[in-house]
């Protein structure tokens, strides 16, 4: 059934069968969060949010480009390319990316922890919330594990 329903279809692009040894059970809970936010395409940029609100603009804050989603994020956004450099594969995709190692998975995280902060940095003052840093855009609250 997984194969060829019809929901599912953002993991299903790089999860085409069920598996029960996938290393996000490795993780800690908040870099599955985060791992499944991304995988599902429901992280907290700006594409999804303008999906939920459309005054909200879909654009990178970093550079501009017309819609930050989690490919562009990952995969393209040139702002990041040092960062992606440190903590992805060589020859970054999707599928090695959202699902990989233990270490993969845990540097994937980061690297979408770092670079909200990268954001957070150059846009907004980050505040300390209970010995957490918080990115606060308008009324968005981004929790940075």
């Amino acid at each position: 059934m997984w194969a060829i329903g019809q929901t599912d279809r953002v993991v299903h692009r790089y999860m085409n069968s069920l598996t029960t040894n996938d290393n996000i059970r490795t993780i800690s809970r908040k870099e599955q969060v985060t791992i499944f936010r991304l995988r599902t395409e429901h992280a907290p940029l700006n594409y999804h949010l303008n999906r939920i609100n459309p005054q909200h603009p879909p654009m990178c804050p970093l550079c501009n480009d017309q819609f930050e989603t989690t490919d562009h994020l990952l995969l393209h956004c040139p702002n990041l390319d040092d960062l992606r450099h440190d903590l992805l594969p060589p020859t970054p995709d999707i599928t090695n990316i959202l699902s990989s190692t233990t270490d993969q998975l845990k540097n994937t995280s980061k690297f979408y922890h770092m670079a909200m902060y990268i954001y957070c940095d150059m846009y907004t003052a980050p505040s300390k919330k209970e010995g957490q840093l918080h990115c606060r855009t308008e009324n968005l609250i981004v929790p940075f594990f």
